[in-house]
């Protein structure tokens, strides 16, 4: 098979095989994950399978602890996950939010596990990335499509009629980043790259989505500067992961600092938006209700719209992390955050040292958090898809899947 040069590493795939057919719990994971990119690729899909989503997901999910997780998994880890969703339980019962949040830890839990833990057949590379090639020619097109009619929303002219052009973008900077090891399997050049990264960053720029365009080129400048530094550095990796998320978590301070400062007013604008929405009254607000509500801090503020400009508002916080800490508190927000380096710090082997694909799948996490400063893609389901799948598939290779196998052929050896 003609392969990239930058993606020696992956084995060629016998390709009779990847069309065969597969075990009991493989079907339902491809199954789910189509699923999932169609509902955050069309939004006319979104509101037909919506109200069954989490039930599916849920569904899905015990199906794979039943069937796979539950011999797989140290047994530690299973003691770790039960005390931590005890907890979660805890903290919802205290905020009464309801016990449907709990799908939010399920679903990516389960994706990560499942990658990280079982030892799916080297198929999996190219379904996944089928799947991930029609996300992004879907979402691609979505973006050229709606154009027109974001501009009229955005510019007040019209208003909003089932279009969602941040989901839109989600779903074109992550699947990009996940189609380059896929398309590399096929063709013997770097062109694809020089296809992907263009076409993207055009559709990115339909969407008016300034939060994915920013993370999007965040990622690819870090590729462009520092990719053989990361992938041979922890330190470095896990330093670019920490200033992340930090950021995420002072962004709306920051925010409002400026604001209360009069340096952000109604007029400023960013990449042709006005970054006057709104959502610094609900960070204001939130601070003022936890000042007054000190036990918040623990157990989050649950669906609470007091400090939201009207009672009629969905419960978004505009930030991922508030967003966590708001539905499960400080512990779990924290606990969170732990076994995220955790992951990342897995994706490394004993040297140190990371491959190209799990370099990839380290950008799609950065990708995710730096969307998480504005948006919340890791608390809304449908959205939360790529960061667990990065996570998990990342750690896949460095914890004993098949194509990890030492006693194997596997180009994957190859860093």
């Amino acid at each position: 098979m003609i392969m990239e040069k930058e993606y020696k590493y992956l084995k060629s795939i016998n390709y009779s095989d990847a069309i065969g057919v597969s075990d009991m719990v493989e079907w339902p994971l491809y199954g789910i994950i189509a699923l999932n990119l169609a509902m955050i690729s069309e939004y006319s899909v979104y509101l037909k399978l919506d109200p069954y989503f989490n039930v599916a997901v849920f569904a899905a999910s015990m199906l794979l602890f039943i069937y796979r997780l539950t011999i797989d998994i140290p047994i530690n880890k299973v003691v770790g996950v039960i005390v931590f969703f005890a907890f979660c339980v805890v903290a919802i019962f205290m905020n009464h939010s309801g016990m449907g949040v709990l799908i939010k830890l399920i679903w990516p839990l389960s994706l990560i596990f499942v990658f990280k833990y079982t030892r799916l057949p080297e198929r999996y590379t190219v379904r996944i990335g089928f799947l991930m090639l029609l996300a992004w020619l879907m979402a691609v097109y979505t973006a050229f499509r709606d154009a027109k009619a974001i501009s009229m929303i955005l510019t007040h002219i019209t208003p909003y009629r089932g279009i969602n052009p941040n989901t839109t973008a989600m779903v074109i900077a992550s699947s990009c980043l996940f189609l380059e090891p896929f398309l590399a399997q096929f063709i013997d050049t770097k062109w694809h790259k020089f296809i992907l990264y263009p076409v993207s960053l055009a559709a990115l720029a339909k969407t008016l989505s300034r939060t994915s365009m920013i993370a999007f080129g965040m990622v690819i400048l870090l590729e462009l500067l520092l990719k053989r530094k990361i992938k041979k550095s922890k330190a470095l990796g896990l330093s670019i992961l920490f200033f992340i998320i930090a950021a995420g978590i002072l962004f709306p301070i920051v925010y409002v600092y400026l604001f209360k400062q009069g340096i952000i007013t109604e007029t400023t604008a960013i990449l042709g938006k006005n970054v006057f929405t709104g959502r610094q009254y609900i960070w204001i607000n939130l601070w003022e209700y936890l000042k007054q509500h000190i036990d918040a801090f623990i157990w989050g503020t649950g669906y609470n719209t007091s400090f939201f400009l009207s009672s009629t508002d969905s419960f978004s916080l505009h930030n991922s992390y508030l967003q966590i800490f708001a539905q499960f508190g400080l512990p779990v927000l924290l606990v969170y955050i732990g076994y995220l380096f955790y992951l990342v710090n897995g994706m490394y082997d004993a040297k140190g040292r990371m491959t190209d694909l799990q370099f990839k799948c380290y950008q799609v996490v950065l990708l995710t958090l730096g969307i998480g400063t504005a948006e919340i893609i890791l608390t809304y389901p449908p959205s939360i898809l790529f960061f667990p799948l990065a996570l998990g598939i990342g750690n896949h290779i460095t914890t004993g899947g098949e194509i990890n196998d030492p006693q194997s052929d596997s180009l994957l050896l190859v860093r």
